[in-house]
């Protein structure tokens, strides 16, 4: 059996995402092309292609599974402003092009594409998060969590100033898959089934977590600003397996850097913070902080941009950003700031139930893994060139 090669994914363009399910034994790729394909992992370790369609009416940025509880459905965001909902007729036949049919299809509410998707799923409920290419962030969930066939937004703001016409931008975000908060944070107040969200708005991660009130729907709070990048954060990854009392994130940055954090939720009676721990910050001091990073910047978009960007400014994002901070005080510090030799960052990934391994991948087109060590201290372990396998697709 293979564990590891190449296929011909048979896309006519770039392929800018592969996802796998859950349970890894299936992917889905999302192309340049508009078109989606899934594929299913045999027995001999080969992948058999599934099914084959257009998605959107543009590129295909992100497509992504949800996770098992409530069957197998796929999410995807395109350059055609659309986010939309897929689920799979099982009595189509295979490579009909007819076997996952949209069941829910949403346009951006500014006519800026999506960039970034996630999806959270817990218990038998199933969360999505969307960000536009201009930092507007959606929270939302089905109106019957049985059935993923319509939605609701139940959160949404600008999470930065909107940037200005032509500035390169970067925004992603990213669900922690852990059940529950980390049994810490759930001490010092959080509710277990609190919703937790990192958004990278730029050269800044921002920590959301998603608070249900009673008789309202979920509402996000800032808890903590994760700063100190050297450039655009082009991805952002959420640990699994918080058991150890602290939630673990890394990113990925445009100045080829990889950087590791840990969040920590102080229990009320220690939230003093000691004289002298300039490693260790609070929400309140990141956000006094951004003032002056370049996420808080100035806009002075014309024409149709002049003109969507006032009409957003009247729902007041960002006095809504301010407004809510987490009533549960968190402090963050960076505990490594790896050179990936990566020149560019693309992509971070913890590996499943894991917060001790990390891959990445760049703009060298390498894979790299990196082991945290029982000292603490985070190192390269292991390289890959996906170029190097010979003709059969073995390395």
């Amino acid at each position: 059996m293979n564990t590891s090669g190449s296929y011909a994914h048979g896309h006519r363009d770039i392929v800018n995402c592969i996802h796998y399910n859950f349970t890894g034994d299936r992917i889905v790729t999302a192309s340049s092309d508009h078109r989606l394909k899934v594929w299913n992992k045999q027995a001999d370790g080969e992948w058999e292609l599934v099914d084959t369609w257009r998605g959107h009416d543009a590129e295909i940025m992100v497509a992504k599974w949800n996770g098992p509880n409530l069957g197998e459905l796929l999410a995807s965001v395109g350059e055609d402003n659309k986010f939309k909902v897929w689920e799979e007729d099982q009595e189509e036949a295979p490579n009909s092009g007819r076997r996952f049919k949209c069941i829910y299809s949403q346009q951006t509410k500014f006519c800026v594409p999506y960039v970034s998707l996630d999806l959270k799923s817990y218990r038998m409920e199933t969360y999505a998060a969307l960000i536009t290419r201009d930092g507007y962030l959606t929270l939302m969930e089905p109106v019957n969590h049985d059935s993923l066939g319509e939605w609701k937004e139940i959160d949404q703001f600008f999470v930065c100033l909107r940037p200005s016409r032509g500035e390169e931008t970067g925004f992603t975000v990213s669900f922690s898959q852990d059940p529950q908060p980390c049994y810490k944070a759930i001490e010092a107040g959080l509710d277990s089934n609190t919703l937790s969200l990192a958004v990278a708005a730029k050269d800044v991660v921002k920590v959301y977590r998603a608070i249900k009130l009673p008789g309202k729907d979920y509402q996000l709070y800032l808890a903590a600003q994760l700063t100190g990048h050297g450039g655009l954060i082009r991805d952002v990854a959420w640990a699994d397996g918080n058991f150890r009392g602290v939630d673990t994130i890394a990113t990925g940055c445009k100045d080829g850097f990889i950087r590791i954090f840990e969040v920590s939720t102080p229990i009320p009676s220690d939230q003093k913070k000691t004289p002298g721990d300039s490693a260790s910050h609070s929400a309140a001091e990141s956000r006094t902080n951004d003032a002056s990073s370049s996420t808080a910047m100035t806009t002075n978009p014309s024409g149709i941009g002049a003109g969507l960007a006032g009409s957003s400014r009247t729902d007041g994002p960002i006095a809504r950003r301010e407004e809510y901070e987490c009533p549960v005080k968190h402090t963050w510090r960076e505990v490594a700031a790896l050179d990936s030799r990566h020149k560019a960052v693309w992509q971070v990934k913890f590996a499943r139930n894991s917060g001790d391994t990390l891959a990445s991948g760049g703009d060298d087109g390498l894979m790299r893994f990196w082991r945290r060590a029982t000292t603490g201290e985070w190192m390269e372990f292991a390289e890959i060139d996906p170029h190097a396998a010979d003709d059969d697709g073995h390395e």
